[in-house]
């Protein structure tokens, strides 16, 4: 059976900054300070969400579409490397 990183998280570790949660957005700043979101305009997955639904709408006008785009892929870009980050610091 395959386990992800966020079982190895959940089961072998545990800081109180976490807040009770085990997200990325929760455990990165308390593992990994350095790699949080606040610098983005998109910092969470409600809001990838939410753009991602502006970004396919028709109605959306093309430079709206490419700003949210860039902001998509930062975000992505980030949680990324935070997974990567968190791998690492296991191994």
């Amino acid at each position: 059976m395959k386990r992800g990183l966020h079982f190895v998280i959940k089961t072998h570790i545990y800081d109180p900054e976490f807040h009770g949660s085990f997200s990325i957005k929760a455990g990165l700043p308390a593992l990994v300070p350095h790699l949080g979101c606040d610098d983005l305009k998109i910092g969470d997955g409600l809001l990838a969400s939410l753009a991602y639904e502006e970004l396919r709408n028709s109605n959306t006008s093309t430079a709206r579409a490419a700003e949210l785009r860039a902001n998509l892929r930062a975000y992505c870009r980030r949680d990324t490397e935070a997974m990567l980050e968190l791998f690492r610091g296991f191994a």
